[in-house]
């Protein structure tokens, strides 16, 4: 997709998590790639599916609040988030997960139309 329409305070028009607490989801090219390359793929490796992929910014140097320009949209940071589940084959084994922790952040849309 090379076009999303963002509302408001909303999030990505159509999208599922539109108008709810994680409007939308980043991940970075690089963990992406990673993800790709795992033998053991995590519970969220076929969950997770982000609205944007990012080349280039370091995601987990970000924080709440920080904004970012899109296109011609600006993200708000709201919220670092994606947490692990007992069910995943690599947090039961204690194995490490590049989707985990400061890896993703949740912004919140303050603008309205952005290009990917």
């Amino acid at each position: 997709m090379s076009e999303i329409k963002l509302l408001k305070g909303i999030g990505i028009e159509g999208d599922f998590h539109q108008g709810g607490e994680k409007q939308i989801s980043l991940l970075s090219s690089e963990i992406r790639r990673w993800m790709e390359t795992q033998t053991e793929k995590g519970l969220c490796f076929r969950r997770f599916r982000e609205n944007i992929l990012i080349e280039g910014l370091p995601l987990d140097e970000l924080e709440n609040g920080d904004l970012l320009t899109v296109g011609n949209a600006v993200l708000r940071v709201s919220k670092q988030s994606k947490h692990c589940y007992a069910e995943c084959e690599l947090f039961s084994k204690g194995a490490p997960c590049r989707l985990s922790g400061h890896s993703r952040p949740t912004p919140r849309s303050d603008s309205a139309k952005t290009k990917r």
